[in-house]
């Protein structure tokens, strides 16, 4: 059983030396004084107090599944199928931010231990990959789009292709049933990329011109969903953008 403590100092006497009346319902308490020494504008002042020390048993909220160090972007893109094989809607599943990798991604929450084991055993059948495990978590998961989008970038010999992930357009559709995406897929000749290049930035800029046509959603929807771009060859993630939420502390 996994527990979490807790220790809190209680001073016995005011800083001009007065005894601290205070009354409790009942408590057990560490005979032995702590004492403390601290100076405050000059003034020397000297502590006495008692330590309270509780364990109790850590609040699980659910159950995740994940992988040492965090998943990769390419790996995120088989755990998602998965989800959705399983009639999991990617448009609005409780989700907490991944414990490994808090600020990058989300992962799904399941209520028992059980249910995410017979998730991470079929992920590792299907992955060939026997690092996916289940974790405890004590977040509260928020509902929401399981971000990020992902993109499939291919380098060919004439330009660059760039395809919204067919995942990440059923993950839209579901959580965006008004979004109208103009293309799935958009190509950039080596041209216009070279001129992209000296005249206005790099490939993150690029991709912030051509994906909203991609997805039908404005650039501050994608860069709340996080969106990353993924080498279509070697599975290298050439921009990634984290879901907003992960960063700025779950919703």
């Amino acid at each position: 059983m996994r527990k979490r403590r807790y220790e809190a100092l209680l001073p016995l006497r005011y800083n001009d030396g007065r005894p601290i009346d205070a009354q409790f319902g009942g408590l057990s308490v560490q005979p032995n004084v702590v004492r403390g020494i601290w100076i405050h504008e000059g003034a020397r002042y000297e502590d006495e107090l008692l330590r309270y020390v509780v364990d109790v048993k850590e609040l699980v909220m659910g159950f995740t599944v994940t992988r040492p160090g965090g998943t990769k972007d390419v790996e995120f893109e088989s755990y998602a199928r998965l989800l959705r094989q399983q009639g999991k809607d990617l448009g609005n599943l409780p989700r907490v931010p991944d414990p490994e990798q808090p600020r990058r991604r989300w992962v799904y929450v399941w209520n028992t231990r059980e249910e995410a084991q017979h998730f991470a055993d079929e992920l590792q059948e299907q992955t060939g990959d026997n690092g996916w495990r289940v974790e405890p978590t004590a977040a509260p998961p928020s509902n929401g789009p399981f971000g990020p989008v992902l993109f499939q970038l291919a380098r060919r010999s004439d330009g660059l292709a760039l395809a919204l992930h067919p995942l990440s357009l059923a993950m839209i559709q579901e959580a965006f049933p008004e979004a109208a995406p103009g293309a799935t897929n958009a190509f950039v000749n080596m041209q216009t990329w070279g001129d992209f290049l000296k005249t206005q930035g790099k490939l993150s800029d690029l991709i912030e011109e051509i994906a909203p046509s991609l997805t039908g959603l404005s650039l501050h929807q994608l860069t709340d969903l996080g969106y990353a771009v993924i080498d279509a060859d070697t599975d290298q993630t050439w921009v990634y953008v984290p879901p907003a939420a992960t960063v700025q502390g779950q919703l």
